[in-house]
């Protein structure tokens, strides 16, 4: 839903929205309210079997109402754990209701894709019933991420000079824990000096964050493209401290870029992770605990490149052609058997809230 359709490789109808505005704390994201009949006329008029939700905002409900009225199968994804961050944000009152409505929203689903077995079992809690549920963790691009990315003297155009970089990528919110990660660091840098942090990303608490940062952080803002790829093979350790994430793209990218990294026990991250294999899994709402797993790998260069090798073959085995296919059915989200693309027809629609 948006004034004018990206630029895509496939089959893609965009619907200019009957209002809109942008989304609060999160202004880069606009909150769309599509043509409710015209969407549902396009449906039907093009035959499509089944509808996936990948958000339950304004053109979620939409295609859910459309679904039901017009009897097609409906596929939720679950990717943003709506409920705690309106814990963090609105208070718990407000964060029961949303409870609720992802109750109901995703209750009306016939299937819904979980990106981590930890938000699975976190959705079984909530109510919904197991059967109907799977998992659909995701992939990444281990051409574009991959530690030949790496540059000689990157981050020093953020004033961090020679030494060990540590790196934080995401958005910069009060739900990333990123204050946690501020005191941990301030803890390294006053026992291993010739450490450093770079944090890559911007979000409304970018200024309280910045003022409450040591010496040898560097904010960088947005990155993209070869510069993202760069700063991940550039960085020596990757931090991540959030705990309310149900995946952390972030997280395979930095592993795909030879990164070992370092996550919380809360979450999907710690599922990508194998402590002490290939990164490590610790109490993110501790500082101190944070503060020393940071320091052990900043001070054992050899711990790092063996932990990091095994975080890039890790991501190596995490294929989007395969997670795809599981998306689109011809292969058994329960076995991984392949089936008959015939008797099992592809998505046809992806409803997006943006």
């Amino acid at each position: 839903c948006r004034q004018t359709a990206r630029e895509s490789d496939f089959s893609l109808e965009s619907f200019p929205p009957s209002w809109q505005r942008p989304l609060p704390r999160y202004e880069e994201l606009t909150l769309a309210v599509p043509p409710f009949l015209e969407m549902i006329e396009t449906i039907e008029r093009e035959r499509f079997r089944e509808i996936v939700v990948s958000t339950p905002g304004p053109v979620g409900l939409t295609a859910l109402a459309a679904g039901k009225l017009l009897g097609l199968e409906l596929t939720g994804v679950y990717h943003i754990d709506f409920p705690r961050y309106v814990d963090l944000f609105a208070g718990e009152r407000f964060g029961e209701f949303a409870r609720s409505y992802m109750r109901w929203f995703y209750g009306a689903m016939d299937r819904v894709f979980v990106s981590s077995r930890a938000y699975l079992d976190e959705l079984v809690e909530l109510g919904l019933e197991r059967e109907r549920l799977r998992l659909l963790p995701r992939g990444v691009d281990s051409v574009r991420f991959a530690p030949e990315r790496r540059r000689t003297g990157f981050f020093e155009r953020w004033g961090l000079g020679a030494g060990t970089t540590l790196l934080y990528v995401g958005r910069l919110t009060r739900e990333k824990n990123l204050e946690v990660l501020l005191d941990a660091f301030a803890a390294v840098a006053e026992r291993r000096p010739g450490v450093h942090l770079a944090i890559v990303g911007d979000g409304p608490a970018r200024g309280a964050l910045e003022a409450r940062a040591v010496g040898g952080v560097a904010f960088t803002g947005y990155l993209e493209g070869d510069e993202l790829a760069a700063a991940y093979a550039s960085a020596d350790l990757f931090v991540f401290p959030s705990r309310t994430d149900t995946f952390g793209n972030v997280v395979l990218e930095a592993m795909a870029s030879g990164l070992p990294a370092v996550v919380s026990l809360d979450g999907g991250p710690r599922e990508l992770v194998e402590s002490g294999h290939d990164g490590l899994v610790v109490d993110t709402a501790r500082p101190e605990q944070l503060a020393l797993a940071m320091e052990a790998l900043a001070a054992d260069a050899g711990l790092r490149r063996r932990l990091g090798a095994r975080a890039r073959s890790s991501a190596l085995r995490r294929s989007w052609d395969d997670l795809l296919d599981t998306l689109t059915r011809r292969r058994s989200p329960a076995t991984g058997e392949r089936v008959d693309p015939a008797r099992t027809p592809a998505p046809a629609v992806v409803a997006r809230a943006t």
